[in-house]
C-alpha cells in the first residue's frame, strides 16, 4: 500500500476516533456528534476528489472564527469548561480536515484528537473510555511511524520519494502493534506507580446529578410514582470479605421527615452538628449492639446532600472534608456531590440513637389536617387497635391492616377533588410505598403514637457477577419508624405489602456482567488510591517474599520445593532456547531479504514489458540494459546491482534520481501508447 493511502487511513481513523470521544464528554449534543460527523465525511470526500480543499488565507479566517465561537460557547453556554473546549476542538478537527496540504497539518490533528482524548478524561467514568485509549494509543503510534517516514523522504537527506515496495505491508503492521503493545504495557505500569493526587478542576463536577425526589427537603405522597419507574441507576453496594448475599431485605437509610402539613412531608426542625474525625474515619454518635456490617457503597452523582447508608451507621470511611448528622442519625455531606464517590460504612442494624430528650409531641402532630379528615383518621385507627395495648403492639396492628386490607400499585386511581391521603385510606385504597408509610404516620399519631417517616432505597438486585447489589431509582421506597419506651427507642415500620418489596428493575445476565465490569473500571481506574497502590505494592512484596523462601526450602533439599525449581529452571532454557531462535530466524530473513530483487528494478522491467520489452531468462541486467538502450535504464540498472550485489543500501540521493527515472520512463511509455 502507498504511503498517501496509509496516511489517509490514519488520519481519519484518529479523526473518527476524536469525535466518538468527544461524545463520552459531558453536555455534548447528538445533534452537534452528528453535523460534525458529517462533516468529517463530507471532507474526505473533498479530500479524494481535490487534494487541497482550502486555501492558506481562508484558513486563518476559519480558525479565528472558530475561536471567537468557542469563547461565545463558554460564556453563553453555562461556562463548562470541559464541555465548550470538547466542542472547539471537535469544530477545529473538522475546519482542519479540509486544509491538509503538509506533515505539519497532520501533526495539528493528531495533536488536537489528543486534546479531545483528554477531555474525555476529564469528563468521563465511563468504561467505553477504555477501548478509546488502547486504540488511541496505537493509532498515535502508527501515526507516528508514518509521519516520520514520509519526513525523511520528502527532506531528500536519504531519499525523495515513495518508500521501496513492501516496507509499509505486513511486518510494518506487526511490528507497529508489538510497539503499541509494549507501550500500553508501560502505560499501565506507570498508572500503577505514578503518586495518587487529589481531584482536580475538571473533575469537580463531571456529571448531570440525578434529580431524587423526596430526598431533600419535601416527600408528596401524590408526586412519587414515577419514580419508582426509573431505572438509572444511584448506587451500588458490596460487602468486603463476604461475597454471599446477605439476608435481607436489605434497607439504605436516607432521611428523616418529621413534619408534616396536610400534603406532604417536611424535614422539620433539626439540628446539625458535625461529625467527629479521626485520621481516616467519621465517628457517629452511635451505640453499636450486635453484628456489625461493613459495606462499600459507590453513589452516584445526586442532587441532594444526603449520605446513604445501612441503619445505623457507627463509622464512615471516604474522601470527605467533612459530615453532618442530626439527632435522626441522617449523616449530611457539606453539599451534593456532582461526581461519583465511594465510600466505607461500618454499620449495626441493632443499635439505637440516643434516647430521645425533651418533647415528642411534634412526632404526634397531625394539626395542618382537616378536622373532618382528622377525625375520621382517629376513629379508623381505634378501630384497628381496640385490641392491642402499648406502642409496639398497637404498630403492629396498623402496619397488618394496611397490609391486608389495600393493595399496592404505582398506578392508583384517584379522584382530584380529594387530598391524596384522603383518597388513599377511604376511597380508591390502592397506592405505592409513600402512601402506606404516610397512612401508617397519620393514623399512629391520630391516638398518640410518636411517628416519623424515612426515605431511602431498598436493596435493589443481586448481582451474581460481582456480588454486589444494584440500586435503581426504582427502589426508591418510604416506610415509618415509632418511638417505642427506651430501651427500644426508634423501631422500623413498614406498611408497603410484599409485591412493593421487591426489585421492579431487573438486568439481564449480559447487562449484569457489563455492569460488573464498570464498577471495577471505577474501583481500580477512576477511583484508585494511593492506599490500593499500597496493597497492591504489599501485595508484589508478599508474593516475591513466598517465592524467595520457595527456592530457599529447595536449595534446603525439600522434595516438592526442589521439583518447582526444576520446572523453573526449565521454563527459563526454554525461553532462552526460544528467544535465541527467534534471533538466528530475523537474522536469516535479513539475509534472504537483502538477496531478493529490489522493488524499484521490478518496477521498470514491467513498465518495459507493457512496451514489448522483456528481459530473457538468460540475459544478465547489463545486458538487458544495453539492449533495451532506454534513458535512465542504464543508470537504474547499475544503482540495482549496487545494492542488489553490493551493500544492500541505497546511497544519498539514489531514491531521487530513482523515482526520477521511473517517472521518465512511465511517462515516455504513455506517450509512445
Amino acid at each position: 500500500m502507498r504511503l498517501s493511502n496509509y496516511m489517509l487511513i490514519i488520519t481519519y481513523f484518529m479523526a473518527g476516533l476524536g469525535l466518538y470521544a468527544v461524545t463520552l464528554a459531558d453536555n455534548i449534543e447528538p445533534l452537534f456528534v452528528i453535523f460534525m460527523g458529517s462533516g468529517i465525511v463530507f471532507s474526505l470526500v473533498m479530500r479524494l476528489w481535490k487534494n487541497r480543499i482550502i486555501p492558506r488565507g481562508l484558513w486563518n479566517f476559519i480558525a479565528l472564527f472558530i475561536v471567537i465561537v468557542f469563547i461565545a460557547d463558554f460564556f453563553l453556554g453555562g461556562r463548562d469548561l470541559t464541555a465548550s473546549g470538547a466542542r472547539f476542538l471537535t469544530i477545529l478537527l473538522t475546519a482542519k480536515l479540509f486544509d491538509i496540504s503538509s506533515n505539519r497539518d497532520y501533526v495539528i490533528i493528531y495533536g488536537t484528537v489528543f486534546f479531545q482524548i483528554l477531555a474525555a478524561a476529564a469528563s468521563t467514568v465511563s468504561l467505553l473510555f477504555l477501548p478509546v485509549l488502547l486504540l488511541f494509543i496505537m493509532g498515535t503510534i502508527f501515526a507516528m511511524i508514518t509521519v516520520t517516514i514520509q519526513k525523511e523522504f520528502e527532506s531528500g537527506s536519504d531519499s525523495g520519494g515513495e518508500p521501496p515496495r513492501g516496507l509499509l505491508d505486513a511486518p510494518f503492521i506487526f511490528y507497529a502493534v508489538v510497539l503499541s503493545s509494549i507501550t500500553i504495557t508501560i502505560t499501565f505500569l506507570i498508572f500503577m506507580i505514578l503518586p495518587r493526587m487529589e481531584a482536580g478542576f475538571f473533575q469537580q463536577r463531571n456529571q448531570e446529578a440525578i434529580k431524587i425526589a423526596g430526598f431533600s427537603e419535601t416527600v408528596d405522597p401524590g408526586a412519587y410514582g414515577p419514580v419508582k419507574k426509573d431505572p438509572t441507576v444511584i448506587m451500588r453496594v458490596d460487602f468486603p470479605g463476604n461475597p454471599t448475599r446477605p439476608h435481607g431485605p436489605l434497607y439504605f437509610r436516607g432521611t428523616t421527615l418529621s413534619s408534616y402539613d396536610g400534603r406532604a412531608w417536611h424535614r422539620g426542625e433539626t439540628k446539625e452538628k458535625l461529625v467527629k474525625k479521626t485520621a481516616e474515619d467519621f465517628i457517629l454518635p452511635v451505640r453499636p449492639r450486635g453484628r456489625v456490617i461493613e459495606e462499600r457503597i459507590l453513589l452516584e452523582p445526586l442532587d441532594t446532600n444526603v449520605l446513604f447508608t445501612m441503619p445505623r451507621a457507627l463509622r464512615i470511611q471516604g474522601k470527605f472534608t467533612n459530615l453532618w448528622t442530626d439527632a435522626s442519625g441522617t449523616v449530611y455531606l457539606p453539599s451534593p456531590p456532582f461526581s461519583r464517590i465511594e465510600y466505607m460504612v461500618w454499620s449495626s442494624p441493632a443499635a439505637k440513637l440516643s434516647a430521645m430528650n425533651g418533647d415528642l409531641s411534634r412526632f404526634t402532630d397531625i394539626s395542618a389536617v382537616d378536622e373532618t379528615f382528622k377525625a375520621r383518621i382517629k376513629d379508623l385507627a381505634l378501630e384497628i387497635t381496640a385490641g392491642g395495648s402499648g406502642i409496639v403492639e398497637k404498630s403492629a396492628l396498623i402496619k397488618n391492616y394496611l397490609k391486608n386490607n389495600y393493595t399496592y400499585t404505582l398506578d392508583p386511581e384517584s379522584d382530584k377533588d380529594r387530598l391524596p391521603m384522603e383518597d388513599f385510606l377511604f376511597y380508591s385504597k390502592e397506592g405505592y410505598c409513600e402512601h402506606f408509610a404516610t397512612a401508617f404516620a397519620l393514623l399512629a399519631r391520630s391516638i398518640g403514637i410518636p411517628a416519623r417517616i424515612v426515605t431511602g432505597f431498598l436493596e435493589g438486585e443481586w448481582n451474581k457477577s460481582g456480588s454486589y447489589f444494584i440500586v435503581r431509582q426504582s427502589d426508591a421506597h418510604s416506610w415509618a419508624e415509632v418511638y417505642a419506651p427506651p430501651p427500644a427507642g426508634w423501631v422500623r415500620v413498614d406498611a408497603t405489602p410484599a409485591e412493593g418489596l421487591s426489585p421492579l428493575q431487573r438486568g439481564t445476565e449480559f447487562s449484569n456482567y457489563m455492569d460488573y465490569l464498570h464498577l471495577k473500571w471505577n474501583r481500580y481506574v477512576v477511583n484508585f488510591t494511593s492506599t490500593d497502590q499500597k496493597k497492591l505494592a504489599f501485595t508484589f512484596q508478599e508474593s516475591g517474599g513466598n517465592i524467595v523462601s520457595a527456592f530457599k526450602k529447595g536449595l534446603q533439599g525439600s522434595g516438592a520445593y526442589t521439583f518447582a525449581v526444576s520446572q523453573f529452571l526449565l521454563v527459563l532454557l526454554l525461553l532462552a532456547f526460544i528467544a535465541l531462535l527467534v534471533i538466528k530466524t530475523r537474522s536469516r530473513r535479513a539475509r534472504e531479504y537483502l538477496a531478493k530483487t529490489p522493488g524499484f528494478y521490478l518496477d521498470m522491467l514491467r513498465v518495459l514489458k507493457k512496451r514489448g520489452l522483456e528481459k530473457e531468462s538468460a540475459e544478465t541486467a547489463t545486458e538487458f540494459a544495453r539492449r533495451v538502450s532506454r534513458p535512465g535504464v542504464g543508470e537504474l540498472t547499475e544503482i540495482y546491482e549496487r545494492v542488489r550485489f553490493g551493500s544492500g543500501e541505497c546511497a544519498t540521493g539514489d531514491y531521487r534520481r530513482i523515482k526520477s527515472i521511473l517517472h521518465g520512463l512511465k511517462k515516455m511509455s504513455r506517450r509512445q501508447g
